[in-house]
């Protein structure tokens, strides 16, 4: 499969195997909570060649995200909108600004963000990844690795970071797409 019939795939909402929410992402009920106050930026996907197991050479769909914001996964301008994603975060390179050391990893600390955090129930700096449509899903992002983010219904795919004021933040992570289910 070539670059172009890749980001295909993605286009025509190919049906992969049924996966439900793995054991790295940590679903909380957020019927009565809402979405942090960030700007939304819309994020298109790229391709990148990598290296397989084999030895061969593949192809990875891929949506680098910006930290200072909720990123809308999209494709040719519409909202990905799936009942499961499996993914994961590679490379991680974001910095929380003033004074923060740069990341490497999903979940830098042991505690929660608190008050003044946009999840205060969330690990201070976690990635966290939303599906929502009408109800909204939150995933707070713990582990490395692929993992699966699922949900009953379809719904629109963002990514973003938790944090107390993300304006400084610089870097980007990666979500790396391995399948999907519409």
């Amino acid at each position: 499969m070539n670059k172009d019939e890749v980001l295909e795939e993605v286009s025509n909402n190919t049906e992969f195997p049924e996966v439900t929410k793995g054991q790295n992402a940590a679903q909380l009920d957020t019927s009565s909570e809402k979405l942090s106050e960030k700007k939304e930026v819309f994020c298109e996907p790229e391709v990148r060649e990598v290296r397989l197991e084999s030895g061969a050479t593949g192809y990875i769909t891929y949506w680098r995200i910006d930290p200072t914001a909720r990123n809308t996964l999209q494709k040719d301008g519409r909202n990905i909108s799936v009942r499961s994603l499996v993914f994961d975060l590679d490379p991680i390179a974001w910095k929380a600004g003033g004074g923060w050391p740069t990341y490497t990893v999903p979940c830098p600390h042991p505690e929660n963000g608190g008050s003044g955090f946009d999840y205060s129930g969330f690990k201070r700096h976690c990635i966290v990844a939303t599906m929502a449509s009408g109800i909204i899903d939150l995933f707070e992002i713990c582990y490395a690795g692929k993992q699966t983010i699922s949900r009953n219904g379809r719904g629109k795919v963002t990514f973003e970071v938790n944090d107390n004021g993300s304006n400084d933040n610089t870097g980007f992570f990666d979500v790396n797409m391995y399948g999907f289910q519409s």
